[in-house]
């Protein structure tokens, strides 16, 4: 058996404590697998203790107002179609406009595309 593993960058951790200490919620979207997922958010310091971490079909059949109840608490989301993969966002509802949330891509050196 042969395992790889695509580790974190060494300045991530401390860029999300700064971050933090700033006063931002820091939250990862990804295209891994829960497990992996959990594991390296929590290397990066975003998945904490009462954090909460969800696929992306789940997420999305949230109503809006459970959806704004677990907002304060998700810190990790694993999308599962191309227009999250495309811009690094999720779409939300208006009301809560606000948010973004980044894909891991950020963490690994590669920007999000967006297009204008």
């Amino acid at each position: 058996m042969v395992c790889m593993q695509d580790p974190v960058r060494p300045e991530v951790p401390e860029a999300v404590a700064t971050c933090k200490r700033a006063g931002i919620t820091v939250r990862m979207v990804t295209g891994d697998n829960i497990y992996t997922a959990k594991h390296i958010a929590a290397e990066c310091g975003i998945l904490t203790e009462g954090g909460l971490a969800m696929e992306g079909p789940a997420f999305r059949a949230l109503p809006e107002d459970e959806l704004k109840a677990i907002l304060p608490k998700l810190q990790v989301e694993l999308m599962s179609y191309q227009l999250q993969q495309d811009t690094g966002y999720l779409p939300l509802s208006p009301s809560l406009s606000h948010v973004r949330l980044a894909t891991h891509r950020c963490w690994r050196g590669q920007a999000p595309q967006t297009s204008s």
